[in-house]
């Protein structure tokens, strides 16, 4: 049976580690938040961009183009009807291209429609990799709608690394934890 002094060692033990563990917990989700907000934001300046890049390159395919700028930049590139047939995608050829499915029922597409731009993440079916997509309309027939879309690798990768370092910090701070709870059971019980 636990002595009652052992009970509030134990007790205060269980505080400071929930102490710890709740604010990193809280702080690992508002910076997942703002990593992704930051991605968003870049692929939607990127999305306007091509816009531009895509109306002085007109004597080009669009095929051609939405691949320069995705060697260039290292993005996904869509470019779609208003309809949501796929007209080009970089990195694909134009075979690839027709067998893609429709893309008007996207959730980035659907809110690029009422918005002005639409973002989602999720698993590319076309690649089987996770990507941020941002969309937004386009002023260039017969392309309707732009997507711009970057895998979520990078972000997962810098938000690991993070959690390893807190993790260490964790296990360091429970340690001492353990150390000063001994302490103190130590000079209660002399």
């Amino acid at each position: 049976m636990l002595k009652i002094r052992q009970k509030l060692l134990l007790a205060l033990f269980a505080l400071l580690s929930v102490g710890l563990l709740s604010p990193t917990l809280f702080i690992n989700r508002s910076i997942d938040r703002e990593v992704k907000e930051e991605i968003t934001s870049t692929l939607h300046s990127h999305a306007k961009a091509f816009s531009l890049y895509l109306t002085q390159n007109s004597n080009l395919s669009i095929t051609d183009i939405a691949s320069q700028y995705s060697n260039a930049t290292g993005l996904r590139i869509t470019l779609i009807t208003q309809e949501g047939s796929v007209l080009g995608e970089s990195g694909l050829n134009e075979s690839q291209v027709s067998q893609m499915d429709n893309h008007s029922n996207r959730p980035e597409i659907q809110m690029a429609k009422k918005e002005t731009f639409g973002v989602a993440t999720r698993n590319s079916s076309t690649l089987n990799k996770d990507f941020i997509y941002v969309a937004i309309k386009a002023d260039f027939s017969p392309v309707f709608y732009i997507r711009v879309a970057q895998t979520l690798d990078f972000a997962s990768s810098l938000i690991s690394l993070r959690q390893s370092y807190q993790y260490r910090i964790i296990f360091l701070v429970s340690i001492v934890l353990i150390f000063f709870t001994f302490l103190v059971d130590r000079w209660v019980t002399s």
